[in-house]
């Protein structure tokens, strides 16, 4: 019975441990900027999520807010086209895009600086100065929590085999 029990532990802490979560949700920093020249200067402020299974932005929710002069904002982008786990264009209702060139893969979590950024309205794309970062936190998914449980079962059924 004792390698029974030994079989049963190793597997339910195994299951509880070998799932990883694919979705990461980014939060730009505070400190990132854009600046189009002229004064004409944002912030991001607000999130994304990252799959990394998919390898695709989804649940865009961010602003660009005007901190210098230039368009009122802020701009609220709700939708991305991820050319690479990298190379990232977001977009608004109006047709207005921002394109984003991280650090390294969006896979890798952590915190990614910002390297580059260009803006694009009615087929013409601009390049503009770019600084600061995106940080992550991971979101497991239903999977994790399922396998969670069944190891917490496992473990549950040795212990009142183990009174027994």
């Amino acid at each position: 019975m004792n390698k029974l029990k030994l079989f049963l532990l190793s597997v339910s802490l195994m299951l509880s441990v070998s799932a990883n979560a694919a979705v990461f949700t980014y939060t730009f920093d505070a400190g990132s900027y854009f600046d189009f020249g002229g004064g004409n200067s944002y912030s991001p402020s607000g999130t994304f999520q990252f799959d990394d299974v998919l390898n695709q932005v989804t649940s865009v929710d961010f602003y660009q807010i005007q901190t210098g002069t230039g368009p009122t904002g802020p701009f609220h982008f709700t939708s991305a086209i991820t050319n690479s786990a990298s190379d990232v264009a977001f977009f608004d209702q109006i047709g207005e895009s921002s394109g984003f060139i991280f650090e390294n893969s969006l896979a890798n979590g952590g915190t990614i600086r910002i390297l580059s950024a260009s803006y694009s309205y009615l087929g013409t794309s601009y390049p503009i100065l770019a600084g600061g970062s995106v940080s992550t936190t991971t979101v497991p998914e239903p999977e994790v929590n399922a396998i969670l449980m069944i190891g917490l079962a496992l473990m549950g059924f040795v212990a009142s085999r183990r009174k027994a």
